[in-house]
């Protein structure tokens, strides 16, 4: 099919006529002149110089929402809706600041479709979905993922879009974990040094990236939930820490605009990825660092005996019970349902087939495991 996507709002009439098409209900002409007239950023979609299709984004440099994405009903199924919202976030990408909220309104059955450019649906009782722009001063822009990727920004357990969940986060964390201890012993595991850059994937609150920051020149922390860095933030500010760049972005969706990198690190974020695209993300990774390059990964990793599945399961999750509460517990039978823990056996091979080395690969609890490697 023959289309073409041109930067214009369309005409009174001609919106009044998708409007129509599309069974919303007719708005006033001389409120839709206006309205149509103080877009930002409007493209409409042409076919036979027919227009069959629009969108726009509206906005005060603050608040951004996208508005009356509209196809023919003819013309739907065509991808002619994605060119749109293509378009609307190349512009939204290029020109909103850091922490700006964009909003839109979906109608049911089409978050899937929004959730691939980052929008996340708000609680039942706050309507639409949303993002943040989340960035510091250079800005880049995210490539909408096709429809078949793995959708990694999805919340699976712990709900980290709610704000109450991400400062109960380091607490609860304290009671599992010795975060000071585990940092220091990947800051001596990468070698790091004050003109190094490096990148962490999933970095939650940033307890690692603030430390690291006081070692190495710059730090690239991505995270999938907004609040958590958005609390990541603020803690930064808190100890001064400048050195920081922080992006809303996971394994698959981060695109690295710097120089090769001389470390990565994740900590228990890989898991949440089914095996294929785990090896994608590794080999990303790898793209990402310079030659002799370190990866830090510390996640969740069974190791145990698979025929005492069943009593490993039982007595890990009472072991939680009694250490930390009902609550860790909880979650804890939710990842081992929900999410995508490897066999050591099987990520030792993602790793090597991903092109790494791995210089050390040691296996605790049976169900953690920390690899030391280098991009060989």
């Amino acid at each position: 099919m023959n289309i073409t996507l041109i930067e214009r709002s369309p005409t009174v009439e001609e919106y009044q006529r998708l409007c129509k098409a599309v069974g919303w209900n007719r708005i006033n002409d001389i409120a839709a002149e206006a309205g149509l007239h103080n877009s930002l950023y409007s493209v409409c979609v042409i076919y036979r110089d027919e227009v069959v299709g629009c969108g726009r984004v509206i906005g005060d440099g603050i608040y951004f929402y996208i508005q009356d994405i509209m196809v023919l009903p003819g013309f739907q199924g065509k991808g002619i809706g994605k060119h749109i919202m293509d378009a609307l976030m190349d512009f939204l990408n290029s020109h909103v600041c850091n922490s700006a909220f964009i909003g839109l309104m979906a109608a049911k059955g089409v978050s899937k479709f929004y959730e691939r450019y980052g929008f996340i649906e708000r609680p039942p009782d706050r309507p639409g979905m949303f993002q943040k722009y989340i960035g510091t001063g250079r800005e880049r822009k995210m490539n909408p993922c096709p429809g078949w990727q793995y959708n990694e920004m999805k919340q699976v357990g712990a709900d980290y879009a709610d704000i109450r969940e991400v400062q109960a986060y380091d607490s609860r964390m304290q009671k599992l974990r010795d975060i000071k201890e585990e940092t220091e012993k990947i800051l001596n595991s990468i070698n790091l040094t004050r003109n190094q850059t490096v990148l962490e994937f999933g970095t939650g609150t940033g307890e690692f990236a603030i430390e690291a920051a006081q070692h190495c020149s710059k730090i690239y922390a991505t995270d999938v939930s907004v609040q958590m860095l958005e609390f990541a933030q603020r803690k930064a500010a808190m100890h001064g820490i400048k050195n920081i760049e922080f992006h809303n972005a996971g394994f698959l969706t981060y695109e690295h605009a710097g120089e090769p990198l001389d470390a990565v690190v994740s900590q228990l974020a890989l898991h949440h990825l089914p095996d294929f695209w785990k090896m994608i993300a590794l080999r990303r990774i790898h793209g990402m660092l310079k030659e002799g390059g370190k990866f830090y990964l510390r996640d969740t990793v069974y190791s145990f005996d698979v025929d005492n599945y069943m009593d490993f399961f039982n007595r890990w999750i009472e072991g939680i019970r009694q250490a930390a509460g009902d609550e860790l517990a909880d979650d804890a039978e939710t990842a081992i349902r929900d999410e995508y823990t490897t066999p050591g056996w099987i990520m030792e091979e993602l790793l090597k087939r991903a092109g790494f080395h791995i210089d050390e690969a040691e296996y605790s609890y049976g169900f953690m495991a920390v690899y030391v490697c280098t991009k060989s």
